[in-house]
């Protein structure tokens, strides 16, 4: 059997910060060729490993600054020639405060020819900004500063998230949406003596094709049930990769592998 070599995927990808547990990183390389993402010790100590805050990515690129390039170069390049990705470089300063260390966490949600991008104007990184609306998103302009990690995109026009304000600016912009109870989500010693379940959602998942991949089991979620129905009646379906409670590590990243 002769096999035409263009015709034939590398097996997809997923970019995860180092934030996530072992236990996640090892069940999403078994389908998937995984890029960690290390701390950059330039964002507060928490979040240091979430992927939320280390890149962006929309379309066909992938956005990351200067400084965090540098230290990762090898890592970088590997990863966007595994994606078929082009790599961006903001010169953007980060910094251990907000809204200085979020200047990444924008939430893109497709949406056939006029796809989305939800962002706080007072923390949005300006490089990736621009390459999102130069792509044609259409702009949706909230508080929430964290946008990203409060929700999920996961299907054309449809997101889940716990934030109110999210919610209400994303259906008067005509996207589905579905609002969820805060809590259950795992988040480490963040914020500083706060409680560990108070993690969001867009940052305990990812959208890859149909299904929407749970770094942990969402069925222990409040809310788990209408998670399930909003994500089948879009027309995807909720996976998770292994037990216990979903953990927050700043949102699993995919995309489909390169012709080889």
């Amino acid at each position: 059997m002769i096999i035409d070599k263009e015709s034939v995927l590398s097996r997809p990808v997923c970019i995860a910060g180092e934030a996530f547990p072992d236990e996640v990183l090892n069940e999403i390389s078994k389908e998937f060729t995984l890029f960690v993402l290390p701390k950059d010790p330039e964002l507060p100590e928490g979040v240091s490993g979430h992927g939320d805050l280390l890149v962006f990515s929309a379309f066909d690129r992938l956005v990351v600054r200067a400084s965090y390039y540098e230290r990762n170069r090898n890592l970088f390049r590997a990863a966007a020639g595994e994606a078929g990705k082009e790599i961006v470089i903001s010169e953007r300063a980060v910094g251990k405060r907000y809204p200085d260390d979020c200047g990444f966490c924008m939430r893109f949600v497709p949406f056939g020819k006029q796809p989305f991008i939800i962002f706080n104007p007072l923390s949005a990184d300006d490089v990736a900004l621009r390459m999102a609306l130069e792509s044609g998103c259409k702009p949706v302009r909230v508080r929430q500063g964290y946008s990203a990690c409060s929700a999920v995109a996961v299907a054309d026009g449809a997101v889940i998230t716990a934030d109110r304000g999210i919610a209400k600016v994303a259906e008067y912009e005509g996207i589905e949406c579905l609002l969820i109870k805060p809590g259950g989500i795992t988040l480490p010693g963040y914020p500083a003596g706060g409680k560990d379940d108070r993690g969001f959602i867009g940052g305990a998942c990812g959208l890859y094709g149909n299904r929407l991949i749970f770094a942990g089991d969402y069925n222990t979620l409040p809310d788990a049930d209408d998670i399930a129905s909003f994500c089948l009646k879009h027309g995807t379906l909720p996976v998770s990769v292994c037990s216990g409670a979903p953990f927050d590590g700043g949102g699993l990243i995919f995309f489909d592998g390169v012709k080889r």
